[in-house]
């Protein structure tokens, strides 16, 4: 339990800085992101680069999650966390973007944490496998 704990905490962690450094990557590299981005008025491109930043971070985080739990569950419980967080946040921002844009957000956030958790759980087992001496005959 502890270790899932830990684990979810690493991932909503990790998604939180590594959409802090999408975000920042945005601003720098789309012209006209940072002067659209403190009344969010962002541009179909610009919603679609955010969208792809997200589902970049979330897959992360739940790589990183499914790497460190040894449970198997911090996947679909660190997914169903962003859902609830994600969801209520976007009550508040609703009228502020257009609707395709939340229900596509909102639609990958379980899936691809669990992906990521996934990828995550054997990448472990495989540095496991390597670590372990190999029995020769």
């Amino acid at each position: 339990m502890r270790n899932t704990l830990s684990s979810l905490a690493v991932g909503l962690i990790a998604w939180m800085a590594l959409a802090a450094l999408g975000n920042l990557a945005l601003r720098i590299g789309v012209p006209g992101y940072a002067l659209v981005e403190p009344a969010m008025q962002f541009s179909s491109m610009m919603l679609c680069m955010r969208l792809l930043v997200g589902v970049a971070v979330t897959l992360t985080a739940g790589m990183l999650a499914g790497y460190l739990d040894r449970s198997g569950n911090a996947g679909l419980l660190l997914g169903a966390l962003f859902v609830l967080l994600f969801g209520a946040n976007h009550v508040y921002l609703w009228t502020k973007f257009p609707v395709w844009f939340h229900l596509t957000f909102l639609a990958y956030l379980l899936p691809a944490t669990v992906a990521g958790a996934n990828v995550g759980k054997q990448m472990r087992r495989q540095r496991q496998a390597c670590q372990q001496p190999s029995q020769q005959a």
